[in-house]
């Protein structure tokens, strides 16, 4: 005898049948939280990949006045060092000058202070830098000197900081002669000490303890600074926008 199928026995079928699989408005919400949770992984890796740009650019610079200074004692010779511009405030390039520079290390073989053509050179291509920007852009101070002798910009605290000058220079480095200018380049002695330097001054390489200096960086929303002390150690710093100070 045929059975006509009860309203409860078509109730427990279709949700057998719906157990098997999604409905609509079921794989609509799983997409939308797959799309929410990739969203939220991309958004992270672009913020990681942008601090490791600008602590990758900060080692590089650390690396190039490591060897700046080992280069100058292992060759007893002196050895220059050039950030963003050169002497006459022109854009750094290449020997060849096909290419944009940030920096530049060159051993001063011939002793006149200045980058000849056939002298040993160290490089970063301004490329390496993309995304990165040369200065402060959190930061409201420079890194300050620990009991004014040791560490710290050598401009920290004068009338020279946050000025127009210090602000649009790359590196922070003494004049020999003036005290309130401001220079991005810098010597390496032999004995490893930096010494301001100028070829025009009236003293071309002033004594040790005048060589001490800072080069900042930024992406936009995190600030580091390396800093060189007068003796020719090399410290790196991160400004801490919680604290509000450099760490």
């Amino acid at each position: 005898m045929h059975k006509t199928p009860t309203f409860e026995s078509r109730l427990i079928q279709t949700k057998t049948r719906f157990s098997n699989g999604f409905s609509l408005i079921e794989l609509v919400i799983v997409i939308s939280i797959v799309g929410v949770i990739l969203s939220m992984g991309v958004s992270s890796l672009n913020s990681w990949s942008k601090r490791q740009r600008v602590s990758n650019s900060a080692g590089e610079i650390v690396q190039l006045l490591f060897v700046g200074r080992s280069e100058a004692i292992r060759k007893s010779s002196n050895h220059l060092i050039f950030f963003d511009t050169d002497l006459s405030g022109s854009p750094l390039l290449s020997e060849d000058g096909s290419t944009l520079l940030a920096a530049l290390l060159i051993e001063d073989t011939n002793g006149n202070y200045l980058p000849d053509s056939g002298e040993h050179r160290m490089s970063i291509p301004f490329s390496d830098l993309t995304g990165i920007s040369w200065g402060r852009s959190q930061a409201n101070e420079l890194v300050p000197t620990e009991g004014g002798t040791l560490m710290g910009d050598p401009f920290s605290g004068t009338s020279v900081e946050n000025t127009a000058q210090e602000v649009n220079s790359a590196g922070n480095f003494r004049h020999p002669t003036d005290s309130s200018t401001v220079q991005s380049w810098v010597l390496l002695a032999p004995d490893g000490t930096p010494r301001a330097f100028h070829p025009s001054a009236s003293t071309t390489v002033a004594d040790v303890g005048t060589g001490d200096g800072a080069v900042y960086l930024n992406d936009g929303e995190r600030d580091h600074a390396i800093v060189m002390t007068s003796l020719g150690s090399v410290h790196g710093f991160r400004w801490d926008a919680s604290a509000g100070l450099w760490k």
